[in-house]
């Protein structure tokens, strides 16, 4: 894999790169929002047919990282002090995370 300089650099791949770490940059400067890196080599293997875009194992790592992060940090935020109506929300839910 190429490596990418930040400046000049034209792939792809560096603009995404420099993408994540602005968005990494503007979400520590910001309360209750959180940036999830997720170290993934995008190959063919990982694009859709047209390949540019993320294909379907890249969405479903992204979401485990997403409901892992959410379960862990976001979740336990929420709840941390607060009343049965956010427990009883969570008990309405089911194990595939939708509501009952």
């Amino acid at each position: 894999a190429p490596v990418c300089a930040p400046a000049g650099c034209r792939s792809t791949r560096c603009g995404a790169r420099r993408h994540d770490e602005a968005l990494a940059h503007w979400a520590a400067g910001r309360e209750n929002v959180s940036h999830i890196g997720i170290a993934l080599e995008l190959d063919a293997g990982a694009m859709a047919r047209d390949g540019f875009h993320p294909g379907e194992p890249v969405y479903r790592i992204c979401g485990a990282a997403l409901a892992l992060h959410i379960a862990d940090d976001v979740w336990a935020a929420l709840t941390a002090g607060s009343g049965d109506g956010v427990h009883r929300a969570r008990e309405g839910t089911t194990t595939e995370g939708r509501r009952t």
